[in-house]
């Protein structure tokens, strides 16, 4: 998923994709910027506890191998925090808005690491 919005991203930077396709009304602005903010606080804040959650340290305490498991969700937890930013910057570039947000997914993915529990 991550890779197929990197190619997308990289054929907006050349030139071969359309930009800027919505409008420029404040509605449209206040809507990439609610979608953008609730996406990347609530996707960042969703990734960074799961592996903290009752149900995962359950799961994983009682199976191990079930950490694999957690791990994928956690980065489709991260990729709802960052995918939505990145499709909205280029789908309308007349805010920073998405740019920021996505930048603030990109930090708690990086900065959100599980430490190794062996």
């Amino acid at each position: 998923m991550l890779a197929l919005v990197a190619l997308w991203i990289a054929l907006q930077e050349m030139g071969v994709l359309p930009q800027n396709f919505l409008a420029s009304t404040p509605q449209s602005k206040y809507a990439v910027s609610l979608v953008c903010i609730v996406t990347a606080v609530g996707g960042s804040l969703a990734a960074c506890s799961l592996l903290s959650s009752k149900r995962a340290k359950s799961d994983i305490d009682a199976n191990p191998a079930a950490l694999e498991k957690w791990q994928w969700w956690r980065l489709a937890l991260n990729a709802v925090a960052i995918v939505p930013s990145a499709l909205l910057y280029y789908a309308g570039a007349f805010d920073r808005t998405p740019l920021y947000c996505m930048l603030l997914g990109v930090a708690a993915a990086l900065i959100c690491v599980p430490k190794n529990r062996s």
